[in-house]
């Protein structure tokens, strides 16, 4: 039951993140939910979840996009089905909920810190620039 509710409340915040993602940018959506995801589901849902999927498909050179999006969504869901399996082990080994969240709110602070330093934001660019600021020749 606690499941179908995540789950419902991830569907239904993925659509504000849909929405925002054009107006108020890539950049400051992934900054904010990775502040907000280390505390609830909606920070994820209406952050990360959506809006890494257009940054991807945003970031790859016209040349190499099919192939950068494909390798993108291939590594996305390895790594989750790695969480997927790794988790329920952590959380069981570091005294169960208090100590793993702090790992995963860890984790979403150095997701904040990378986003801060390492993602320019994308909004309102045109493909030609994107690919200027994205090519590595």
């Amino acid at each position: 039951l606690l499941q179908l509710a995540n789950s419902f409340i991830n569907f239904v915040f993925t659509i504000p993140g849909m929405i925002f993602v054009d107006k108020f940018g890539r950049r400051p959506l992934l900054l904010y939910g990775a502040i907000a995801q280390s505390l609830f589901t909606i920070g994820f849902a209406s952050t990360w979840g959506p809006v890494v999927w257009s940054y991807q498909a945003e970031i790859f050179p016209l040349r190499f996009r099919a192939k950068g999006v494909g390798i993108s969504t291939m590594s996305n869901w390895a790594w989750n089905a790695v969480i997927a399996f790794a988790w329920p082990k952590i959380f069981a080994k570091v005294d169960h909920a208090p100590s793993a969240y702090r790992i995963f709110s860890a984790v979403c602070d150095l997701a904040a810190v990378w986003t801060y330093f390492a993602i320019p934001e994308t909004k309102g660019k045109s493909l030609e620039e994107k690919e200027g600021r994205f090519s590595y020749t």
